[in-house]
């Protein structure tokens, strides 16, 4: 199986070249599709193109150029009718691979013998109509990175597309269930979420979300997904009259369709974990409301569900708190992949131990509250 590693870009002069050189002993092939850079991001890589030339250090790069469209899953598929081999490897200009993860990705894509080929867990090998979703490591202005999946590593076999204007991910081209799979042992770096980054981005996810709201396109899974962005932004840059128009509007289409298809809108479930968290301390049955409304749709959810025993919590409520966290618990245990979660799973361990500590001690049960405790500093 060979490989082409995809790497959008637009003014990444800071960090197109590190990008590169973490994927050149994986790559068949480097596809760079630029989208305008005004810096110097097109030099570096024909500079990196010609030292190739004479060294032979990096696999083939190939650079592209295309207009800006203010839509992701435009140019990411226009990125993908480039590649040639067998599977791409999507990332970021700002990604760069964990130096462990190489001979992982080398052994699941280049497999030396078949009795030597990986599985997600360590045996077997790459599946032609699965996408595989690989942790990213994402560096925020704060002492801990947040841990999320992002679907990465697909097969160029014609069946794959993405769609979303923000945040754009994989679907299958004929409307089939999208078979995700996790590799649990491959870390992405990703630097894109420092707050100098954020403040670039604020503006043009503002541009994004407005154009394509305006839009006449009435497919109901892009109304969604636009949708629950314009509630993350509305919420984060706190425009309070667009966010209750955005929320009646999405309230009015997901009760138009059934709970198990709203379960694969990935960024629903982000919005309702934004929205729930924005409103946990304002009026209780508007709180409530849409709680169980959340609920409904994704019943397992450990955001959702810790944001509901954490309002117990709040209301010292505490054996309906500690119900919950106990069911938190073993999902996480069960180690639960939700395919659209940013769930930092080191961080709901951690908060689920410290309030069922907290609960049992309520309760005079200090050998349960004891047991959580050495669980949490373990």
């Amino acid at each position: 199986m060979s490989l082409s590693v995809c790497i959008l870009t637009k003014n990444e002069q800071e960090n197109i070249s590190k990008a590169i050189k973490s994927v050149k002993d994986i790559a068949d092939e480097i596809i760079v599709l630029d989208t305008g850079s005004t810096d110097n991001t097109l030099d570096i890589c024909r500079d990196l193109i010609v030292r190739n030339g004479r060294d032979r250090s990096l696999p083939p790069i190939k650079i592209f150029q295309t207009n800006w469209t203010n839509d992701f899953s435009e140019a990411r598929n226009k990125l993908l009718s480039f590649a040639s081999m067998d599977w791409v490897l999507m990332i970021d200009a700002d990604e760069t691979f964990a130096p462990e993860s190489i001979d992982v990705i080398k052994e699941l894509t280049h497999p030396p013998a078949p009795s030597l080929q990986l599985t997600l867990k360590g045996r077997g090998e790459l599946k032609d109509n699965s996408v595989y979703a690989i942790k990213s490591i994402n560096f925020y202005d704060s002492p801990q990175p947040v841990e999320i999946f992002g679907m990465k590593l697909l097969p160029n076999n014609g069946t794959k597309e993405f769609r979303g204007v923000l945040h754009e991910y994989p679907v299958n081209k004929d409307g089939s269930e999208l078979v995700i799979k996790k590799l649990d042992n491959i870390k992405l770096f990703h630097n894109g979420y420092t707050e100098k980054a954020e403040e670039k981005k604020k503006f043009r996810n503002l541009k994004i979300l407005d154009d394509a709201l305006n839009s006449k396109n009435d497919d109901l899974y892009d109304k969604i997904n636009v949708l629950s962005y314009a509630i993350i932004e509305s919420l984060k840059l706190g425009e309070t009259e667009k966010l209750s128009n955005y929320i009646f509007s999405m309230g009015k289409i997901l009760s138009s369709i059934p709970a198990r298809q709203v379960y694969y809108y990935p960024m629903v479930h982000l919005s309702f974990i934004y929205y729930l968290k924005a409103i946990s301390n304002l009026d209780n049955d508007i709180f409530n409301k849409y709680l169980e409304y959340a609920l409904h749709f994704f019943p397992n959810s450990v955001q959702i569900m810790e944001i509901k025993a954490i309002y117990f919590f709040n209301q010292r409520k505490f054996d309906n708190s500690l119900k919950i966290f106990l069911e938190i618990e073993s999902i996480l245990n069960n180690d639960t992949f939700y395919r659209y979660s940013d769930l930092n799973v080191n961080e709901a361990f951690k908060c689920c131990y410290q309030k069922i500590s907290y609960c049992y001690g309520m309760f005079g049960n200090n050998h349960q509250k004891l047991f959580y405790l050495n669980k949490l500093n373990h």
